[in-house]
C-alpha cells in the first residue's frame, strides 16, 4: 500500500491532508497503465502529444525506478478522479524537485503522466454525448503546447496540473479558434447586468472592494485609504449598485437604475460560458464570431441541460488600454468590442504569462519577438501596467452575429 509518510519524507513535499485516506483507495493495478507498452498504446491511439509522447516515455521509465516518486504519481492521479476536491488538492501540495545530482525529466513529467489515465475516460463520456472527434483532439492537443522545453522553467507546473484539471473533467473545450468554459457562476466578475426596456445594457459593481482609481482590491494586497465597497441595494422602484466605466473602472458614489426601465438580468452568480483565449495568431473578427456561433449551437446540443445565460471573459485583452496604442485594425480591439465591459482587477501578472511567457523580475529582459510584445513592454518600461478586465457578451447578441 501507498504510504504517504514516505512519499513526504523521501521527496521533501508537502501533501494534502485528505491524501492519508485517499492512499488506502488506489488501485494496485493502477501502475499498469505506465507500463511502456501501455503508454505506446495509449499516445497510438490519442495521437495528442506530438511533440512530447518520447518524452513522456523516458520519464516513466525513469519514475518506475524511484519508487517514492512512482506513489506520488499514482496518488496523484487517484486524487485527480474527484473533480470537487482536485482544485483544493493541488494548492494544498508541493511538486518534488530533483535532488542536484537526480535527473530531472521525471520530476517534470510526473505531473503530467498522472493526467493521462484520464484522459480516455473523457474522450468516452464526450463521445457519448455526441462530442465531435475534431473538438476532442483540438482541445487535448493543446496540452502538448504547455511545456516549454528545460531548462526554461518546469515542464509541467502547478499551474498547468490546475488548469489541465478543467480538460479532464470536460468542462473545458476547444470551438473554433476559442476555449469555452462552463460555469456555474462568473469568477471574478463583482457586477449585475442590467437590460433597459429598449434593450441597452449596463453593468453595475454590486459586491468587491474597490480602490478610488477604480481598480478591484486583489486577494494579495493590503487596504488602502479610501477604498470602498460595493453593494446592491434594491427597493420596489429601483436598484442601486455602483457604475462602471466603458473602461471597467468602478466609481465611489452609487447610481440609480428606475425599475420602469431597467431589469436585472444576470450577474456574478450566472450560469455562463467562459471564454479563453489561444495562443498565437488567428484571432480575427471572423474567426471570433463564427466561434461564438459554433460554442453556442454546441452546448444546446451537447450539453442542453446547461442553461448559460452569457458569454463572459476575463483576460488581459480586455484591457482597454490596448486603444492607447493598437491601431484601429487590431484584432484584439475588435476583440474587444464584442463585449460590454466589467470591472478591472488590479494585478497584472496574465500579461507576462501568456504574452511573454516568463515573469516581470527584470522589465528590460522581457522578450520583444512580435510588435505587440514590443508595444507592450514599453508601455510597462514606461510605469504602466496591463490589466485584466472582465466582459459579457448576451446571447441574443450572438444568434445576431453574421
Amino acid at each position: 500500500m501507498i504510504s504517504v509518510e514516505n512519499i513526504k519524507k523521501a521527496l521533501s513535499v508537502t501533501l494534502p491532508e485528505r491524501w492519508e485516506a485517499l492512499a488506502e483507495t488506489v488501485d494496485e493495478g493502477a501502475l499498469a497503465f505506465f507500463e511502456k507498452e501501455a503508454l505506446c498504446r495509449f499516445f497510438e491511439e490519442y495521437p495528442i502529444f506530438p511533440d512530447h509522447a518520447a518524452m513522456l516515455l523516458e520519464a516513466a521509465k525513469a519514475i518506475h525506478k524511484n519508487e517514492a516518486l512512482r506513489d506520488y504519481m499514482l496518488l496523484l492521479s487517484r486524487a485527480i478522479s474527484d473533480w470537487d476536491t482536485i482544485q483544493e488538492d493541488i494548492a494544498a501540495l508541493t511538486l518534488p524537485v530533483p535532488a542536484e545530482k537526480e535527473e530531472r525529466l521525471p520530476f517534470d513529467m510526473m505531473p503530467l503522466l498522472a493526467c493521462l489515465p484520464h484522459i480516455p475516460p473523457i474522450f468516452a463520456a464526450l463521445r457519448q454525448r455526441g462530442v465531435e472527434e475534431k473538438v476532442l483532439f483540438d482541445t487535448f492537443s493543446v496540452i502538448d503546447t504547455m511545456m516549454p522545453p528545460p531548462p526554461a522553467q518546469k515542464a509541467f507546473d502547478k499551474g498547468n496540473l490546475s488548469w489541465v484539471q478543467h480538460y479532464l473533467h470536460g468542462v473545458n473545450l476547444r470551438i473554433g479558434h476559442l476555449f469555452f468554459h462552463r460555469i456555474d457562476d462568473m469568477y471574478n466578475a463583482h457586477f449585475g447586468v442590467y437590460r433597459s426596456s429598449g434593450g441597452q445594457y449596463r453593468l453595475l459593481a454590486e459586491k468587491g472592494t474597490y480602490h478610488l482609481n477604480g481598480h478591484l482590491v486583489s486577494s494579495k494586497e493590503s487596504p488602502q485609504e479610501g477604498d470602498f465597497t460595493a453593494s446592491l441595494s434594491e427597493t420596489e422602484e429601483y436598484y442601486e449598485a455602483y457604475y462602471i466605466s466603458e473602461e471597467g473602472l468602478v466609481h465611489p458614489e452609487a447610481t440609480r437604475l428606475d425599475k420602469k426601465d431597467w431589469t436585472r438580468v444576470g450577474g456574478h452568480e450566472s450560469p455562463s460560458i467562459t471564454i479563453h483565449i489561444p495562443s498565437g495568431p488567428g484571432l480575427t473578427p471572423e474567426n471570433v464570431k463564427a466561434s461564438f456561433r459554433a460554442a453556442l449551437d454546441f452546448h444546446r446540443r451537447h450539453f442542453p441541460e446547461f442553461k448559460p445565460l452569457f458569454f463572459h471573459c476575463h483576460s488581459w485583452l480586455l484591457d482597454t488600454q490596448h486603444r492607447q496604442f493598437l491601431p484601429p485594425t487590431s484584432n484584439i480591439l475588435a476583440f474587444q468590442s464584442c463585449f460590454i465591459h466589467g470591472n478591472t482587477t488590479s494585478y497584472d501578472n496574465c500579461v507576462f504569462d501568456f504574452l511573454f511567457r516568463c515573469r516581470k523580475e527584470n522589465l528590460q529582459d522581457l522578450p520583444e519577438s512580435s510588435s505587440l510584445q514590443r508595444t507592450i513592454k514599453r508601455h510597462l518600461l514606461e510605469g504602466n501596467h496591463i490589466y485584466e478586465q472582465n466582459g459579457v457578451i448576451p446571447l441574443e447578441w450572438v444568434k445576431e452575429y453574421k
